[in-house]
């Protein structure tokens, strides 16, 4: 490895090859000095030393290969985005493989081609992953890819791969790298096809789409149908981000080419860094560094302190934010518009940091839990002097000291029909929450329907589509709900909820997930169920991608402090 950020591959140059290039001049010289070979070593010398050539004491008649040179091979490794190089590299056994890790953690690999030291090499795919503590995943509203958020100051997209050759998915790969940040990155939340927004250890939430260059190339990876979302881009091909800087700039094929021609290329080079890119397969670290940002559309500012929660409606046109607090005067709730990116509401109760917030499916409520200890429940109203044509106000809170949590509450989530969620806290319990029925009529008052006793703290909660049963005859098949609990020790379980007319009941099943977490569970994910009608791989699925009441199964996402995001295939019957 050199101070150029490249790494170079020597080759010793054979003895042979030296003589072949002295050529007929050693031969020269070895006639006209009389007994002498190579120049080295005259006829005294060789008498005077028994057996001595080339002047190395070669007793027993072994022959010297002399001082050989080590020439330059091959160089590799491209600067682009890589600007700190590489740490180490190392070789495969057989010689065809090269691996290195560079400053940035990645691991870049290259393979040699038909063999041979004089052949080429080729930049391939290796194993990838965040860096640093992953705080927040969230699915693409179809369940085509995953989004994480990690401390490690970068959004990443995941995603399957599908050849074309074969039709068959080649696993989960990171395809895109959308937002490299100067903050640790802390909560994102889809809004809609490829678009999403991101919060930060900053007071300013960031919102991103997908560029058209980059929903070619997923289309051709995942084999899927984006014309639609291709029609409806309008953020140019790409992005890139400028010197010092913090925001992705969109990139327009057309007004680079002419900026470069006013500019000169060479100026502009040391500025946007994009090219369009024609892949069929997963990018190379290189690649995603450089040519996968997505533009920033815009920056929503409100917050006094860093944001600490983002939550969207299912339609995406609806945000909600919190920012970290320790008084009540920063523990307020933003509603933003996301047609026109402006803020339309505040809503105020929490005391402390509102740790987390969740819309139901139907977008008629919003949850918030803090930590506090309590939850908060807001309903929407339609309200004609609003903006968005109504507002959310305040319906419901867990303040009755005997059915509340004992410490803070770390995650909230919904039912499929928006009748009951479910409340995660560190004293060990998930409680479950629906309207309460008082004198034979349903009035808006929620109480406590049910707990879940864990063994250590619950930092994570997901609910899964509702199941249908078709074995479970003692339940007269009934349908049932999977409840997943991520535990600060790293823990995954997987609980069956059935839900009956008047009550919630919890079965004994549990499943405990093996392939577990090193440590605290930060956020876990099921894979919508949607399919799109208009994606080839909607048939191609790892078990999450089957429609409400499939007996296949479903599939849980999960990240944590231990630098992981992971999947899980759960079959159900």
């Amino acid at each position: 490895m050199t101070q150029d950020r490249s790494i170079i591959i020597w080759q010793p140059q054979d003895d042979d090859d030296e003589e072949k290039k002295n050529g007929d001049g050693e031969e020269e010289d070895s006639e006209n000095n009389d007994g002498e070979k190579n120049g080295v070593v005259g006829e005294e010398d060789g008498e005077n030393n028994d057996g001595e050539k080339n002047g190395v004491g070669e007793e027993d008649g072994e022959k010297s290969t002399g001082v050989g040179l080590w020439v330059e091979v091959t160089r590799l490794g491209v600067v682009g985005g890589n600007q700190e190089g590489y740490y180490s590299c190392q070789f495969s056994p057989d010689g065809t493989y090269v691996l290195a890790c560079s400053y940035l953690g990645a691991l870049h690999l290259w393979q040699q081609q038909h063999g041979g030291v004089d052949k080429s090499w080729q930049h391939c795919v290796a194993v990838g992953g965040h860096t640093h503590q992953v705080a927040d995943i969230t699915w693409d509203t179809m369940g085509r890819y995953l989004l994480s958020a990690s401390k490690d100051q970068t959004t990443r997209l995941h995603s399957q791969w599908v050849k074309d050759s074969d039709e068959k998915v080649h696993g989960w790969y990171e395809v895109g790298r959308p937002q490299v940040h100067g903050y640790d990155l802390t909560c994102l939340a889809s809004i809609g096809s490829f678009g999403f927004v991101s919060g930060a250890e900053e007071k300013v939430i960031r919102g991103f789409k997908g560029p058209a260059n980059f929903i070619r190339n997923f289309g051709r990876i995942g084999g899927v149908d984006v014309q639609q979302e291709l029609a409806e881009c309008s953020v140019g091909e790409g992005a890139s981000v400028p010197s010092l800087g913090l925001s992705n700039k969109a990139i327009i094929i057309q007004q680079q080419q002419q900026q470069q021609q006013q500019q000169g290329v060479e100026e502009k080079e040391g500025h946007d860094y994009f090219k369009p890119l024609v892949l069929s397969g997963p990018p190379t670290e290189d690649e995603l560094i450089q040519h996968t940002l997505w533009p920033e559309v815009c920056k929503l500012y409100g917050h006094g302190n860093e944001v600490m929660t983002i939550a969207a409606t299912s339609d995406g046109k609806v945000l909600a934010s919190a920012c970290k607090a320790n008084y009540y005067v920063d523990a307020n709730i933003i509603i933003w518009d996301v047609t026109s990116w402006t803020k339309v509401d505040s809503l105020c109760y929490h005391r402390l940091t509102v740790t987390h917030l969740a819309f139901s499916h139907n977008d008629n409520y919003l949850l918030a839990v803090s930590r506090d200890r309590t939850w908060t429940l807001y309903k929407k109203q339609h309200l004609q002097s609003s903006v968005l044509g109504y507002s959310y106000q305040l319906c419901a809170q867990g303040s009755d000291k005997v059915t509340q949590h004992s410490r803070v509450i770390w995650k909230a989530a919904w039912l499929p029909d928006s009748t009951h969620f479910f409340t995660a806290s560190r004293d060990k319990t998930v409680a479950v929450w629906g309207v309460g029925v008082w004198g034979g009529e349903c009035i808006e008052r929620w109480v406590r329907k049910a707990v879940l006793n864990e063994t250590n703290e619950v930092t994570a909660i997901a609910v899964s589509n509702l199941i249908t049963s078709t074995t479970a005859q003692h339940n007269n098949n009934k349908s049932y709900v999977l409840l997943a609990t991520g535990l600060v020790c790293g823990s995954i379980k997987v609980h069956k909820l059935y839900l009956g007319d008047e009550a919630v009941v919890f079965t004994d099943e549990v499943l405990n997930i093996y392939h577990q977490h090193h440590n605290t569970v930060r956020t876990l994910h099921f894979k919508p169920t949607h399919t799109n009608s208009n994606s080839s791989s909607s048939s191609v699925s790892s078990g999450g991608g089957s429609s409400s009441g499939s007996s296949d199964g479903v599939t849980l996402a999960s990240c944590g402090n231990d630098n992981k995001v992971m999947l899980f295939d759960i079959k159900v019957r």
